[in-house]
């Protein structure tokens, strides 16, 4: 496994510190800046999660690759929003 690569993730996960509780453990055992996190307060829309899953996702270099893990599969057009942008 080659741990140089600059690989990018971004976790989103319902709950108001879910996703940013483990994006923080992650990143310590990693010893690296590796996963991004967005909550998904249980009142948030998709369409507002999009815009700001969006705008996390253009900020990364995605040449060799990006992770997008999900909580719950009622997330999935997530993917099929962000996967081109």
């Amino acid at each position: 496994m080659d741990e140089k690569i600059p690989l990018r993730c971004l976790m989103v996960a319902h709950g108001s510190r879910t996703a940013t509780s483990i994006q923080s453990v992650v990143n310590q055992l990693c010893g690296t800046y590796l996963v991004d996190a967005i909550d998904m307060p249980i009142d948030t829309t998709i369409d507002q999660l999009i815009v700001e899953a969006k705008n996390v996702v253009d900020a990364f270099d995605t040449a060799n690759g990006f992770i997008l893990l999900i909580d719950m599969g009622s997330l999935s057009q997530l993917y099929r929003q962000i996967k081109n942008a």
